[in-house]
């Protein structure tokens, strides 16, 4: 039986090296296992960020229209005028109680996102035929198109003004210009009103 004398022959090392070999590859078949388990069975991290939460505004709070910014004055004596702004509590003052219904062309100057800005001051003079003396206050309603020219001008009805007085005031007007009035970036026709002051304390008499 020389197949028995041979296995009795072996050396140890042999034997020794063969479980090594045996136990090297059960370890590496473990190691492949789990590579292959967290490969397919795992849930993979994901470089997509998290969505983002936003809040959404309610159509009622995004519709509120921004407080009108105080109105225009121009206040005129010998010497001429420019525009200046109104305090709030002036503005109060002046305003009339009732709403005011413009025609539907014209937006109104509370709610444009930018308004009209005078390109050049606008200076009123005392009518020189004019005899009449004192201070006298009133406002305008003033007709822009889209390029800023002034169109039309007239007296509101709560605050006019003499009829000299109010001619020198509309003539000023016309012959002005101003940047146009936008609506969310775009140029649109505006109506706006301006308070006046005409002061003829230290006007020079009439020859």
């Amino acid at each position: 039986m020389p197949a028995p004398a041979a296995r009795r022959g072996l050396p140890s090392w042999a034997v020794a090296a063969a479980l090594l070999l045996h136990l090297a590859l059960l370890v590496s078949g473990a190691q492949a296992l789990g590579d292959w388990k967290r490969e397919h069975l795992l849930p993979r991290p994901s470089s997509t960020p998290p969505a983002l939460k936003v809040r959404s505004v309610t159509a009622q709070a995004a519709a509120t229209p921004s407080p009108e910014p105080p109105r225009p004055v121009l206040t005129a004596s010998a010497g001429g005028a420019v525009l200046t702004p109104l305090q709030p509590a002036e503005v109060a003052a002046v305003v009339p109680p009732g709403a005011v219904v413009e025609p539907a062309v014209y937006v109104p100057r509370a709610l444009l996102t930018v308004g009209p800005v005078a390109r050049a001051p606008v200076l009123l003079d005392w009518p020189a035929n004019w005899l009449a003396r004192g201070a006298y206050r009133g406002v305008l309603k003033l007709y822009l198109d889209e390029q800023g020219r002034v169109k039309r001008v007239e007296p509101d009805e709560d605050m006019s003004l003499p009829g000299p007085l109010y001619e020198v005031a509309r003539e000023a007007f016309m012959a002005a210009s101003f940047s146009p009035g936008e609506l969310n970036g775009q140029a649109v026709k505006t109506v706006m009103r301006v308070e006046v002051e005409f002061d003829g304390v230290g006007a020079a008499q009439p020859p």
